[in-house]
């Protein structure tokens, strides 16, 4: 289904909401969805973040390097990025799976990596550039992972949520 980059970013920072994600981090995996779609790449990685576990995120700092022992990957991505910017030069992954999210997550924020999934160290090149713009055909099958996770933000339906303002509400509360 065609859609708008704005949506695209607005349902998977409520996705990332519904999914444990503090507002921040949803934001950033907002960023790194709309660099995906930017670059032409999909967003199965995003919709696999979501299913995470959602662990408490455990690294271990050196001075050069951040070793990253569990988390999910929605979470890890933010801090590999921030020890990145922070001057750490390279990064050693405990799960292999998250570093496709991790890679987009830097290269959006304009680091670019080398290694293998377990090792990754910063390299001097520029980012791949966005040229995809517009809208973006999204597969059915994502959208309704997204919105399933989004969904989890929802104010229940009942008469008492209704009348404090959910929905169309029965009173004027702005």
């Amino acid at each position: 289904m065609i859609r708008s980059q704005n949506e695209i970013a607005a349902i998977i920072r409520q996705a990332a909401r519904g999914a444990g994600a503090p507002p921040g981090q949803a934001e950033d995996l907002a960023r790194t969805a709309l660099y995906l779609v930017q670059t032409g790449q999909g967003l199965e990685r995003v919709a696999a973040s979501l299913r995470d576990p959602f662990d408490p995120v455990d690294v271990q700092w050196d001075h050069d390097c951040i070793k990253v022992r569990s988390g999910p990957a929605m979470m890890i991505a933010p801090v590999v990025r921030d020890a990145f910017l922070g001057g750490v030069d390279s990064a050693r992954l405990d799960h292999p799976a998250h570093a496709p999210l991790i890679r987009a997550a830097l290269a959006e924020a304009g680091i670019m990596v080398a290694g293998d999934d377990t090792d990754l160290a910063r390299i001097d090149a520029a980012p791949p550039v966005g040229t995809v713009t517009g809208q973006v055909d999204v597969p059915e099958t994502l959208w309704s992972i997204f919105a399933h996770f989004a969904a989890r933000t929802f104010v229940p339906e009942t008469d008492a949520s209704r009348i404090a303002g959910a929905g169309a509400g029965l009173t004027d509360n702005d």
